[in-house]
């Protein structure tokens, strides 16, 4: 009888030895799926290429298929096949995230099973002006012709253009407001000389350096006097101060105060916990890959993955910041407060 129990107790421990990692020290136990789908934007966007070095990332570590599932824009809309279940992750923005979540009072649709996984950058936004048209300070882009209306994306557009002229004590008819069909259409005719100015993301790539190598250009900056920033927050929470570093085509004298977007990885509140967990693992503790595939991935990080959400962390998510114990009291209290909504 003293055998049978010691073999036991060798094949236990043999066994408990050979368990992955993952499914000891706490961690939620299951079995990946083969695939599963991961929204972006179309092909050519910032979404789109983080997602196909998200995908390699994912396959390379958990052998998971991930199939990428470009939309056209809005990011509203993969929020929304998120909640029907179309899609099992994609990549949202903080604004679409808030809005959908409810954060605008009346707003629609008012989707509850949004989760948050972690995020993954910032979106900077502002104003750009050609060098020749008068503006330096955004007091200066009243009466000019500015391209800041975007149909596709024009619950953003106008709720940020609106906040940030109004902190400065203008609105939308305080600029010549025009339309634009989209964000390469917005700087080119600047660079034609159609529009004094253009609002947009300040990314960067080669519209801005041929903005510089033309015309010229700056980004107009806006202050982070406590003033102005409690004026922009309180009426989109979702952006924060943030800086354009010196250096850039646009910024060769020095860095320029603007504004920022979280951009996150969501999911469905009922995705596997397992799944969950093991996604954020994978993408955050392997981001140096993530980096060598795309260097504009660098922000995403473990020190940056709690930044803000707009949605209440995935458990899963939750359980892997609590083992790196980067889980504090102040996002358990932010994690009831979404819930709560």
């Amino acid at each position: 009888m003293k055998k049978i129990v010691m073999l036991i107790g060798v094949m236990v421990l043999v066994v408990s030895l050979l368990l992955p990692a993952c499914t000891r020290g706490g961690a939620p136990k299951g079995d990946l799926p083969a695939s599963i789908s991961y929204g972006t934007l179309p092909m050519g966007t910032t979404f789109h290429t983080t997602g196909i070095a998200h995908a390699d990332v994912i396959k390379n570590h958990t052998g998971m298929e991930v199939f990428i599932e470009p939309v056209s824009n809005p990011v509203a809309i993969l929020i929304q096949l998120l909640q029907a279940k179309e899609l099992d992750a994609a990549i949202t923005m903080g604004f679409h995230t808030w809005y959908s979540f409810g954060g605008k009072p009346g707003s629609a649709p008012n989707i509850r099973d949004l989760r948050t996984l972690f995020r993954w950058t910032q979106f900077r936004y502002g104003y750009i002006a050609r060098a020749d048209a008068g503006i330096k300070t955004m007091k200066d882009l009243k009466g000019k012709k500015v391209s800041a209306l975007w149909p596709a994306n024009a619950a953003f557009q106008d709720l940020v253009n609106e906040t940030l002229l109004g902190a400065y004590g203008m609105t939308l008819k305080d600029i010549v407001a025009m339309e634009y069909s989209n964000p390469a259409e917005g700087m080119r005719g600047m660079i034609e000389g159609k529009y004094d100015a253009h609002f947009g993301s300040l990314a960067g790539g080669a519209m801005h350096e041929e903005l510089a190598s033309t015309v010229g250009g700056l980004i107009i900056p806006i202050d982070h006097d406590p003033k102005i920033m409690d004026y922009i927050t309180a009426r989109t929470p979702f952006l924060a101060p943030a800086t354009v570093p010196a250096g850039t085509a646009l910024t060769k004298s020095g860095a320029v105060p603007v504004v920022a977007d979280n951009s996150f990885v969501s999911v469905h509140k009922d995705m596997d916990e397992y799944l969950a967990y093991t996604l954020v693992k994978t993408l955050i503790e392997n981001n140096a890959e993530l980096v060598k595939i795309n260097p504009g991935l660098a922000e995403g990080t473990l020190e940056n993955a709690t930044g803000r959400p707009e949605a209440p962390f995935h458990p899963g998510a939750v359980k892997y910041y609590k083992e790196k114990g980067v889980w504090t009291s102040e996002l358990d209290a932010l994690q009831n407060k979404l819930l709560a909504k």
